[in-house]
């Protein structure tokens, strides 16, 4: 996506991204096409909404389990790890409890290790503090992006980068 300068840009950008293999008639991985629509809708709204720079990194590694995204704070000229994202493709609820087989097991993974994560299904997210869900569920511009709203999103984003999670202190980490 090109950087944009108002919300409604930026939900269009999204939205034509995240349907563009639909669009060209390209059989693709639902999840896959995700990742860069939602770093880009992630790292717009960020920046948009006054929240600093964020920086996605595609495929973290993390003790037997890789998050689609890790996501680096830049504040004040120091970049951090922050957290993570794990995407799901749009069927799937963001809602772990409602998850079964490979995704439940990959989850059980996750909680324990990615202590600020957002799960997304590129039509909502859902903001973990140590495998517990906080606060609303929030939508993205997947189906109308004239009609979105960001105040969820910032709300989301905000939480997500005011979390403190604990510093990395040695190699292996």
């Amino acid at each position: 996506m090109k950087p944009a300068k108002t919300f409604a840009e930026i939900a269009l950008a999204y939205h034509d991204a995240i349907h563009a293999a639909r669009r060209a008639s390209v059989d693709a991985e639902p999840e896959a096409q995700l990742t860069t629509p939602v770093g880009e809708l992630l790292k717009a709204v960020a920046q948009h909404a006054g929240l600093g720079e964020i920086e996605p990194i595609r495929e973290a590694r993390l003790v037997g389990v890789r998050p689609d995204l890790a996501i680096a704070h830049v504040s004040r000229g120091n970049r951090r790890l922050q957290g993570y994202v794990e995407l799901k493709k749009p069927e799937l609820p963001v809602d772990t409890s409602l998850w079964s087989g490979r995704n439940l097991v990959q989850w059980d993974k996750l909680k324990l290790q990615a202590e600020v994560l957002i799960i997304c299904n590129g039509r909502s997210a859902r903001l973990y503090f140590n495998g517990e869900p906080v606060g609303e569920d929030a939508t993205l511009p997947y189906q109308n992006p004239q009609a979105w709203d960001a105040g969820g999103l910032m709300t989301l984003l905000r939480r997500f980068l005011e979390a403190k999670p604990r510093p990395i202190t040695s190699v292996p980490e």
